[in-house]
């Protein structure tokens, strides 16, 4: 692990992010950790460590929204081939029969990301601008990443489970895997074991005014404790594409949930679906919530990594990469997004980090 850590020493002093806390684990065990850098720089300078809390951001689309709808469907509660008007009687017609399967694939053809708050805040005011945003092509045709499609997604939780998003995924994944460090709005008493983000909203403020001229809430001191997505933050917390704060360890445990030997909340068969190709008219190949390898632009390859793995980033500065085959879980956290957003998310580290690590426990 010499190389690898004096790599993202490297990578530190070259202010691609301000530190990281890795996670990995193989056949059910952790069997590598590290840690290095700042988690906090201002107000204050605190070091990254292994306990470190980090803002997961869009990792949260898949440990918790795309687990629910598994664990929903696994329960014969929700087919993946719904359509959202079962859900929602107000979807607009070029909407109404995009399905769940959609959603969760990101081929519902809806843009990648809207401001949904600029004109009222809440969830169910955010999730109704959502299922009026425009679309970019037809249901079905090819994948657009968007974070819109999990804002719904969160909506048809809320009305499946008849619970709040929070309380389901306090109930039905974090009671049952014993997470102590994993939280949607952490209490302000941990603050000083999270990883702040970015000084003010002004990344989200330059995009909403520059894509749709429109002057969002200005956010300002370094947001720290809070979710850095806006959406999330004006939802309340969590619009289910982001809000989800863990550390590197626990989300690894989460990551394990799609393991079929490992896995304490779905069956083999359902964990199976997230390694299964859902877009093969696309040459971004997406499962119910990983990007799969044969992705031309993925940060995981195969080989070393088998060709049932997957993986999620997140804007903060995150990535999940997960060995079906392999049993291999890899969290590494970064935080690329303070005090200040770098523009390009490291992905060549991804790849990097990944890689060496797979090759190292490929034995």
């Amino acid at each position: 692990m010499k190389d690898l850590k004096n790599y993202l020493k490297q990578k530190i002093n070259e202010d691609r992010f301000t530190g990281y806390s890795l996670s990995v684990f193989k056949d059910g065990e952790k069997v590598k950790s590290l840690s290095d850098g700042y988690a906090t720089l201002i107000p204050e300078k605190i070091r990254a460590t292994e306990n470190t809390i980090y803002d997961l951001a869009s990792i949260t689309k898949l440990i918790v929204t795309s687990l629910l709808i598994a664990i929903f469907y696994q329960n014969k509660l929700i087919d993946f081939n719904a359509p959202i008007k079962t859900f929602f009687n107000s979807s607009p017609d070029e909407k109404k029969d995009i399905t769940i399967l959609q959603l969760l694939t990101h081929s519902s053809g809806i843009i990648s990301w809207k401001p949904l708050y600029y004109e009222s805040i809440g969830f169910e005011n955010i999730l109704k601008n959502a299922l009026k945003a425009e679309m970019e092509d037809k249901p079905g045709k090819r994948v657009i990443y968007s974070c819109l499609n999990y804002i719904i997604l969160k909506g048809i939780i809320e009305r499946v489970g008849e619970d709040s998003y929070e309380n389901l995924f306090n109930k039905l994944i974090k009671k049952k895997l014993g997470l102590k460090n994993t939280f949607f709005s952490p209490p302000k008493d941990l603050k000083k074991r999270i990883s702040a983000t970015e000084n003010g909203n002004n990344y989200e403020r330059i995009s909403a005014q520059k894509l749709f001229g429109v002057d969002i809430p200005e956010r300002k001191g370094v947001i720290w404790g809070e979710v850095h997505d806006g959406n999330s933050y004006y939802s309340g917390g969590t619009a289910g594409n982001a809000g989800l704060f863990s550390t590197a360890k626990e989300t690894a445990i989460l990551g394990q949930q799609f393991l079929k030997d490992y896995s304490f909340l779905l069956d083999p068969e359902v964990a199976e679906l997230f390694f299964k190709d859902f877009t093969p008219f696309s040459s971004i190949k997406r499962s119910l919530g990983l990007i799969l390898p044969e992705t031309e632009t993925s940060v995981i390859s195969s080989p070393p990594f088998s060709k049932k793995s997957g993986y999620h980033n997140g804007f903060t500065g995150t990535s999940l990469a997960i060995d079906y085959d392999k049993n291999i879980v890899i969290a590494f956290l970064s935080n690329r997004v303070h005090p200040y957003v770098r523009e390009e998310l490291p992905k060549d580290v991804f790849t990097y980090v990944h890689t060496y690590i797979v090759r190292e426990l490929d034995v």
